[in-house]
């Protein structure tokens, strides 16, 4: 069985991203089917991951708006809180 560089993995990669049919790559590499879509597959998997971890502009604005508005509720919901923790201080009669 023959082993592949990295550069002519990404060679056919790049083949594919550029609209290329596989049956042409294949034929034209003589490659296996089954090592042709298990780098396909790998490098999908790779590019999904990488836009997993990518944040747009638009998406770290909208995150950010989400934070100040979660931060002003839990500081609406600390009045009472605190008037409730008050009022027991000064109802508390020891024994």
């Amino acid at each position: 069985m023959r082993t592949y560089t990295q550069e002519e993995k990404q060679a056919v990669i790049d083949r594919v991203i550029s609209g290329e049919l596989s049956t042409h790559i294949l034929a034209d590499t003589g490659i296996p089917k089954s090592t042709f879509y298990g780098w396909l597959r790998a490098y999908r998997e790779e590019q999904e991951a990488d836009n997993r971890r990518t944040v747009s502009i638009r998406n770290f604005h909208l995150l950010e708006n989400k934070v100040a508005r979660l931060e002003s509720i839990v500081e609406i919901l600390k009045e009472p809180l605190i008037k409730l923790q008050e009022r027991s201080a000064r109802d508390f009669v020891p024994d």
